[in-house]
């Protein structure tokens, strides 16, 4: 019968589907066809007016050129005046003042660039930009190129350096025919615009110029006057903010949604991008919009941009609504046709049903099904039985089926009349049982029997027989009493307690362990029940337990896990972990039968606490120490712990101490840098931590810089060790860190009040001689000479007689300041204490260097001094001079001596002058030196040395 239903149907679908298929082809093209015709008709009607507004706009500007430029004597002479380069400058101000009146004039009629050209194609005037000439145009502008070269006008849309427009050049040509250049009056987009919304009223125009062409060559200042078309990044719109007062209007408020939806449609923008001439369909903002496109093409033949217009096209939605109507009409139609063969093919249908009603549920039926008469001869086996059974048609039909494959008491063959089955039907009663049938190969198959008579007039005249393979059911019955002892073996050794408990009758079962768990004998808690257990079970833990079913039974959790406090027979509690899951449900979905198990957790529990316990007194130990102390877990040296002091001294929080620990010694690496006493880095293998955790090294008190991002530097000292499993593998590594920051401070002052002075910060005695002794050596490595001065502050006494300590002091670091300014990053300036300093001039091609040097210093301390707002001080100082190498080797007191004795030399000479000592040189030039006298107003000519 399906068979029939299908070819019927199939008979139908033949006929409809494809009268259906042409109907619908057939109004879609006629549709398209329409549509085209309306859109060719709009791109018609736009490309007659878009010619005839530019022969419109080209005829007035002619008019305008023959006006002001080629009938206008005092133009054209101006332009003559212009050719010489002494008269440019003047010429072209003469001309824009001549017309600037026109040029107004202009602007009032719609031109926006006036603009006279050389004839190399320099810009010469510009009335919209006067600023702006000299530039020349000929490479980025053709029109120009063509006006000068060619000698004739052009006319056409042109991309600027300043705007776009309908550009019309004219070459300039005197009446003795000379080319004085060429001019060019461009209107604004506007403009024909204006004029194209006069021929088409009910559409909206936009042009859009090509972006790469027009960012190339516009200058700079007006790259902010153009943006990105909306839908598409290849073009550009012109001053779409309207900061311009000659920009077109704004769109009407469906055009930015039409041209967003553009935007959307990447097949509609391929076509726009090919520049062509063409009309396309868009749907927007619920409308139809036919959307025109026509290029714009500049004189040189280049498109340069596209003209669109939108047009909100009625007719559109009128061609889709009148095919809608005829699809309608169609399906109307092929419904009534269809409905007249479903009735036809049902009632040829219902005729043959009833003859093969029965064939079919017998055939379709999951278990065997045999017929038998009166003498319980087989008239009719179905597919499924003669499968199970294993015998063909040919062998059934007509057979007894007692002696074909009837088997009972012990497989034995008897006859028919001990026969159960045929004795029970031909009685009239239903047989219902489990027995065996032999199959055709002599197997023996286990099979569920019912067997129910007919009676025709309560005689008997056969019997309907049903037989289901029960084979694998009986297998599976078997392996489930045997697993289910295996569970109970398994569950024995565990020692868990099991709880079935069926929600919906409330029946539950406790396995002999689950009493045992709790000091009890089962039959000693019978009868049991759900009440069993909450009675047994701590108040506290019960909420827990039964939010945590709750969400089981409701399918959030795959299983049902609490841990939960149990009255043991002894009056203790006892912790159980109770888990459990629901294995069956009600066929509303609702659970019903839970089954799981109870495990005596409570010595798991103390343990847990006793580590607890354990846990948090060493970690109130590591908390109350003052060191920073980190226990990074290996192999990835991933931070597990750090305590307040090390989250101090790292300036971290605790919710970073994640991650694998890159520096050996935290996780932060963003925020500290390790560096080596020296300053030098300080290696990943070379850091406490990572040597203990790697090499399983003991480190103890190393010192280590840690260098945050803003500058700041700490000393830490640290100690590293590993921390090792039972097996002897390290497992973990811990590091303690001590801030050694102000111990290392005042290591640094004990240094530096030992080797530097304290008032004015210059180096003292003993770093003198050091920096002595190294400039000697390096003197006697390289050639070069040095030079040692001994500076004697003149009448210093006398300002601390009278102006006190304070002052003196504030004295003396303003003129070691400019002392130290004087000399160079070789040279060494030290205070010996009082008024008295040592220079060491390192590095002397020879000792006119030196000199240099010294009158400096000397200039330096006799410049005036103002200390507060009435202390104005002059000084001057004494000082002498030695130099080395000397042809007698000397050390460094030596050379202090022999400057200390030349000062003195220099001072008995008069103050404010320098000393040479007399055995520091054999050159005739070096001895000639004198005693240089600097105080006002006397200066000494005779030399002097000591």
């Amino acid at each position: 019968m399906a068979q029939r239903r299908l070819l019927a149907l199939a008979l139908m679908l033949t006929l409809v589907v494809p009268i259906a298929w042409l109907s619908w082809a057939l109004l879609t093209n006629d549709r398209n066809r329409a549509a085209q015709t309306l859109l060719e008709r709009d791109l018609l009607t736009l490309s007659v007016s878009w010619r005839a507004t530019q022969l419109l706009q080209r005829n007035s500007v002619v008019t305008y050129f023959e006006e002001y430029v080629r009938d206008d004597p005092r133009t054209l002479a101006l332009l003559q005046a212009a050719q010489d380069p002494e008269q440019t400058d003047l010429a072209r101000l003469h001309l824009f003042r001549h017309l600037s009146p026109a040029y107004a004039r202009l602007v009032e009629r719609g031109v926006r660039q006036f603009h006279f050209h050389r004839p190399n194609g320099d810009s010469f005037l510009r009335f919209h930009h006067p600023a702006r000439f000299g530039d020349n145009l000929l490479a980025v502008r053709a029109s120009i190129q063509r006006a000068n070269t060619e000698l004739e006008s052009v006319f056409g849309f042109e991309v600027g350096r300043v705007v776009s427009g309908y550009r019309s050049l004219f070459p300039i040509i005197d009446a003795q025919g000379s080319h004085l250049g060429s001019v060019e009056l461009s209107l604004p987009f506007k403009v024909l615009m204006d004029e194209l919304q006069a021929l088409m009223p009910q559409v909206s125009f936009q042009l859009l110029l090509l972006a790469q062409r027009q960012r190339r060559i516009l200058f700079d200042e007006q790259q902010s006057l153009y943006e990105a078309w909306p839908a598409s990044e290849r073009f550009l719109v012109e001053d779409p903010h309207r900061l311009r007062s000659d920009s077109p209007a704004p769109l009407p408020d469906p055009i930015p949604q039409v041209i967003k939806s553009l935007g959307e449609h990447p097949a509609l923008l391929t076509h726009l991008h090919q520049g062509t001439e063409q009309a396309f369909r868009l749907q927007a903002a619920g409308r139809d919009y036919a959307v025109l496109q026509t290029p714009i093409i500049d004189p040189a033949g280049e498109q340069i941009g596209l003209l669109l217009a939108y047009v909100d096209e009625p007719g559109l939605t009128a061609l889709d609504q009148a095919f809608q109507l005829r699809l309608i009409l169609v399906g109307v139609v092929l419904a009534v046709l269809s409905l007249i063969l479903l009735w036809l093919l049902w009632v040829l249908d219902q005729r043959l049903s009833e003859r093969n009603r029965l064939q079919v549920i017998t055939d379709t039926l999951g278990q065997g099904l045999y017929l038998t008469d009166a003498k319980a001869r087989i008239i009719r086996m179905n597919p499924h039985g003669r499968a199970l059974l294993d015998y063909p048609e040919s062998a059934l039909l007509g057979a007894s089926a007692h002696d074909l494959f009837h088997r009972h008491q012990g497989n034995a063959f008897e006859s028919d009349t001990s026969c159960p089955i045929l004795a029970t039907v031909r009685a009239g009663r239903e047989y219902r049982a489990e027995t065996r049938f032999r199959r055709a190969d002599g197997q023996l198959l286990d099979v569920f029997v019912v067997s129910r008579p007919l009676l025709r007039e309560d005689q008997y005249v056969g019997a309907v027989t049903l037989f289901e393979d029960i084979g694998e059911r009986k297998q599976a019955e078997c392996a489930l009493a045997e697993s289910r002892q295996r569970l109970a073996n398994i569950i024995w050794g565990t020692g868990v307690g099991t709880w079935e408990w069926n929600l919906q009758t409330g029946e539950t079962r406790f396995n002999e362990r689950w009493a045992e768990i709790i000091g009890y004998r089962l039959e000693e808690l019978e009868p049991v029940s759900i009440d069993t257990w909450l009675r047994l079970s701590h108040p506290e833990d019960l909420a827990e337990s039964q939010a945590a079913l709750a969400r089981h039974f409701a399918g959030e959790t795959d299983h049902y896990e609490a841990e939960v406090r149990v009255r043991h027979r002894s009056g203790d509690w006892i912790c159980v972990l109770d888990r459990g899951r629901v294995i069956t449900r009600t066929p509303d979905g609702q659970p019903e039968w839970i089954v799981g198990t109870h495990l005596d957790i409570t010595a798991r529990k103390r343990a847990e606490l006793a580590v607890r316990q354990t846990t948090r007194l060493l970690q109130a130990a590591l908390e109350s120490s003052p060191s920073g102390i980190l226990i990074a877990e290996a192999p990835e040296q991933r931070i597990r712990f750090a305590n307040r002091p090390a989250l101090e001294l790292l300036a971290i929080e605790p919710n970073r101490l994640s991650g694998p620990s890159v520096l050996g010694l935290s996780n932060h690496d963003a925020d500290w840098q390790v560096l080596h006493p020296d300053g030098q880095p300080m290696l990943v293998q070379e850091r406490p931590l990572t040597r203990a955790m790697n090499q399983g090294e003991t480190v103890t008190g190393e010192e280590a810089i840690l260098v945050g991002v803003d500058g700041r530097q700490r000393w830490v000292s640290l100690s590293a060790a590993p921390i090792k499993d039972d097996d002897g593998r390290i497992s973990a590594g811990i590091v303690v860190l001590s801030d050694i920051s102000a111990q290392k401070e005042v290591q640094h002052q004990l240094q530096r009040s030992a080797h530097y002075d304290a008032l004015t910060g210059l180096p003292n005695r003993v770093l003198l001689s050091d920096r002595l002794e190294q400039a000697m050596a390096r003197s006697r490595r390289s050639g070069y000479r040095l030079a040692v001065a001994f500076i004697d502050l003149d009448e210093f006494k006398p300002v601390n007689d009278e102006y006190g300590h304070a002052i003196g002091d504030q004295l003396l670091i303003t003129l070691a300041r400019r002392m130290r300014d004087c000399l160079r990053g070789v040279d060494t300036l030290a205070r010996l204490g009082g008024d008295e300093f040592v220079a060491v001039l390192c590095d002397l091609a020879d000792a006119s260097d030196a000199q240099v040097l010294v009158e400096r210093l000397l200039e330096a301390l006799s410049a005036p001094v103002q200390l507060q707002a009435q202390i104005n001080l002059r000084l001057s100082g004494s000082i002498g001079l030695t130099l080395y190498p000397q042809p007698l080797e000397q050390d460094v007191d030596q050379l202090l001596h022999q400057a200390d004795q030349a000062m003195y030399q220099a001072k008995l000479k008069g103050r404010n002058a320098w000393c040479l000592f007399a055995g520091a040189t054999t050159s005739p030039a070096i001895n000639a030196l004198e005693l240089e006298h600097r105080s006002e107003p006397a200066r000494a000519d005779a030399p002097h040395t000591v």
